[in-house]
């Protein structure tokens, strides 16, 4: 069988969690399947990124840029050309006019349910009305793919409820931590000490700071809680942008000053060290697909609070303590008493040090051949993963 992935988002350099989970799926197939034919697309910006490691996969150019006018001509003959039996969009951006046997990822429908909009009158309805072909093509991936994937039940649910997808239909693979991630490092010890933090004294947020993240909310809170604890922070990390430079705004109308640090982007190293010098990891998010960030600080050996919203609860179990994402005073009792239980926090470190063993990549993978197999031959046999 001839297997084409759409990896044109290969990578983490830019895609985040999308360019992971290709990363990490791709090198997992290469282990688990020598029979198969793999095709990998790659664009030019990420041409470097994959070196194929098995004699089954190849890499080809893709001059198609992600979300881009011209993907929808320019991907679609390229796969016309390639002819594969089934072809993986790691995300819903496929062409519309391609009409082969596909597989789709859906990471999630949050776009769907939140704005991410920079600003108000025209510049809203500019944003909005780029969502319209968005939602087109996710229709059609929905809808007319052979077999579609997504992380967590609460997606697959949220695919049957909203496109009608006969529930059969859709495979949940959770995905995973990255293998190894550890706290050593030279370059994330020198970034604590200068950023100013003390180990074990303050509070952590990856991610981006869109309005369904809960940023803001945080923040808020964490002006109340800074009382309770000496010399405590607030750790915000992500790159720089529109949505960040509101929190600013924020931060600095509440006075908080240095008690908020914004790292910008760091490495993975300097993210290793930032998760494992952590008193505590904090998830307010309204909405997510997975929200791996919190796995990611249970491997390091930090409690986790996070939002009793969405996928989080599936995800983190009883590894995590919960609050209402809506009530600023919640999250404020819920941080200051895991600030200072210790035999709280130590119950929630030992959770969560055994619910990340119950996530791996390779049943990922594992799940998702079976489903590049049931898909090809012309329908799709059920295989979901616990987690």
């Amino acid at each position: 069988m001839k297997i084409v992935i759409d990896a044109r988002m290969y990578g983490p350099r830019r895609w985040t969690g999308i360019g992971r989970y290709l990363q990490h799926l791709v090198a997992e197939l290469e282990q688990l399947d020598t029979t198969n034919q793999y095709v990998v697309l790659v664009g030019r910006e990420n041409w470097d990124d994959y070196v194929p490691g098995a004699p089954n996969f190849t890499k080809l150019l893709s001059p198609a840029l992600p979300y881009s006018p011209g993907e929808q001509l320019q991907l679609a003959w390229q796969l016309a050309r390639l002819r594969p039996d089934v072809v993986h969009f790691a995300a819903p951006n496929a062409p519309l006019l391609y009409l082969g046997r596909r597989v789709t990822t859906v990471h999630d429908l949050t776009l769907l349910m939140y704005s991410t909009a920079r600003g108000e009158g025209f510049e809203k309805w500019l944003h909005d009305a780029k969502k319209l072909p968005f939602q087109m093509v996710l229709w059609r991936g929905a809808r007319g793919s052979q077999a579609l994937i997504t992380p967590t039940e609460y997606v697959k649910r949220q695919l049957v409820q909203r496109y009608d997808v006969p529930p059969q239909r859709v495979t949940v693979t959770p995905e995973a931590m990255d293998e190894g991630q550890t706290p050593a490092g030279a370059e994330g010890a020198d970034l604590i000490g200068a950023l100013g933090l003390v180990a074990g004294n303050y509070i952590l947020h990856v991610g981006n700071c869109y309005p369904y993240k809960n940023v803001d909310r945080l923040v808020e809170a964490f002006s109340e809680v800074v009382g309770t604890r000496a010399g405590v922070k607030l750790v915000l990390v992500g790159r720089d942008d529109y949505f960040r430079d509101l929190v600013r705004r924020k931060v600095a109308a509440l006075k908080l000053g240095e008690r908020v640090v914004f790292t910008g982007a760091v490495s993975d190293e300097e993210l290793a060290q930032l998760y494992a010098q952590a008193a505590l990891y904090v998830n307010p998010s309204l909405s997510e697909g997975f929200g791996l960030q919190g796995l990611e600080a249970m491997a390091a050996g930090v409690p986790v609070l996070a939002a009793r919203a969405s996928c989080l609860p599936e995800v983190y179990a009883d590894a995590a303590e919960y609050f209402d994402p809506g009530s600023t005073a919640e999250l404020v009792t819920k941080t200051a008493a895991l600030l200072r239980d210790d035999k709280l926090r130590l119950t929630l470190t030992t959770r969560g040090l055994k619910r990340v063993t119950e996530f791996s990549w390779r049943a990922a993978a594992e799940a998702t051949l079976a489903v590049y197999q049931a898909a090809g031959a012309g329908g799709v046999r059920i295989r979901k993963q616990q987690a």
